[in-house]
């Protein structure tokens, strides 16, 4: 949803949206293999709080984004958000591996792929609700093409309405997984 916002309501080029988005990649390409060497050393636990924590926190600011946010608010959360996935990625997967016989690896390999990416492509179509269901419910055409082309501020309105709801709710998910983080054995 972010490049639709970029673009669309922030008026940024394709081109610009990259770049903008840029700092995310590095900063889970540097954090996420850090991540697992030090989990492997020091235990999985603190890395997938910290993981969650950071997420939701970046989540939770991107909840906040108007009509009128700086860009350096999107980068800084889409940044917190990128660093919680980075420490939570790798430690993850190894407390999934940790609980698994050495010879059952393959198969918790091929479920774990099957989990994120199923999660992947769910995770888009109930964003993509999420936000159209809301700019339907305040009036407007349930078209995210709308956004890169409208001057409507009212339909901009509607899909930052819609937007800042998405974020809420994905923060909201994390809290969850954050207070079922202190149930879990190392």
């Amino acid at each position: 949803m972010m490049p639709f916002y970029l673009q669309g309501v922030l008026g940024y080029k394709p081109s610009q949206i990259g770049l903008i988005m840029l700092p995310t990649a590095i900063t889970i390409t540097i954090i996420g293999p850090l991540a697992g060497r030090l989990s492997d050393k020091y235990g999985w636990r603190r890395f997938n709080l910290a993981g969650l924590t950071l997420s939701a926190t970046g989540l939770y600011v991107l909840s906040r984004l108007s009509d009128t946010s700086a860009v350096t608010l999107v980068i800084v959360a889409m940044v917190l958000q990128a660093a919680g996935n980075g420490l939570f990625n790798a430690p993850n997967a190894a407390s999934i591996f940790s609980a698994a016989e050495n010879n059952k690896h393959g198969v918790v390999s091929a479920l774990l792929s099957l989990v994120r990416n199923s999660a992947n492509v769910t995770s888009v179509a109930v964003a993509t609700t999420i936000v159209t269901a809301t700019m339907f419910s305040l009036g407007y055409a349930p078209d995210l093409g709308d956004i890169r082309i409208s001057e409507d501020a009212g339909v901009l309105s509607a899909f930052v309405s819609g937007l800042r709801l998405l974020y809420l709710i994905m923060g909201s998910v994390l809290l969850i997984g954050i207070v079922l983080q202190g149930f879990a054995e190392d």
